[in-house]
C-alpha cells in the first residue's frame, strides 16, 4: 500500500500523534498520582467529551479503512464478455506470463511483474536477459503480439495491455589478473 496523498498522510499522521500521546501517558500514569486522579475526575464528569473523542476515533477508523481499500491494488481482474463478466485471479495472469517466458526463453531467467490497474488494465514489467540490440525491437513485437493473443484466447481480454521492459546488461567476465602481478 502506498500512502501517496496528502489527505491519507495526513490522517496517519494524526493517528501516529494520537498513539504516541496516549502511550507517553500511560507510561506517566503509574508515577504521578495527582495526574492519575485528574484524569479518573475527567473521564467520570466530562462525559460528552468522552462521547465526542469516540465518534471521532469511530470517524477516523471508518475513514483509514475506506481509504485503504480505495487504495489497494486490485489482485481481481474483472473481464466483460457481453453481459456477463468474469473474474480472474492475479495467480493465473502470474502463471500464464510465467508459462510463456519459459516457452520463448527457455534457458533465460525473466523476472516479471503483473499490475491490474484502474479500468481493469493490465500491466507487465519485465527484465529480460541481455540481448543484442537489433535483435530488441523484433522481439519486443513479438511478445507484444504473442501476449495480446495468449490474453484474448486463453481470458477473454482484448483491451491493450502496458508492457514495460528492461534488458539487463551483459555480464563481463572479471579481469584476470596474472599470478605474478598479484603476489
Amino acid at each position: 500500500m502506498r500512502f501517496n496523498t496528502p489527505f491519507l498522510s495526513a490522517i496517519c499522521m494524526i493517528f501516529i500523534l494520537m498513539l504516541l500521546s496516549v502511550g507517553l501517558l500511560c507510561v506517566v500514569m503509574p508515577w504521578a498520582p495527582d495526574f492519575r486522579a485528574s484524569v479518573s475526575e475527567f473521564l467520570l464528569a466530562q462525559t460528552t467529551i468522552i462521547f465526542l473523542f469516540g465518534i471521532g476515533f469511530i470517524a477516523t477508523a471508518l475513514v483509514l479503512l475506506i481509504s485503504i481499500s480505495l487504495l489497494s491494488p486490485s489482485h481481481i481482474l474483472t473481464i466483460k464478455m457481453g453481459k456477463k463478466s468474469v473474474a480472474v485471479d492475479h495467480a493465473i495472469v502470474d502463471q500464464y506470463i510465467q508459462n510463456y517466458w519459459e516457452q520463448v526463453l527457455p534457458q533465460q531467467a525473466v523476472f516479471h511483474q503483473v499490475l491490474f490497474r484502474k479500468n481493469n488494465i493490465v500491466e507487465i514489467v519485465a527484465n529480460l536477459p541481455s540481448i543484442p540490440t537489433e535483435s530488441q525491437g523484433p522481439l519486443l513485437d513479438r511478445i507484444e503480439r504473442d501476449l495480446s493473443k495468449l490474453f484474448e484466447e486463453t481470458l477473454g481480454y482484448r483491451k491493450e495491455f502496458l508492457f514495460s521492459v528492461n534488458f539487463r546488461q551483459p555480464e563481463k567476465e572479471p579481469e584476470q589478473i596474472p599470478l605474478e602481478q598479484s603476489l
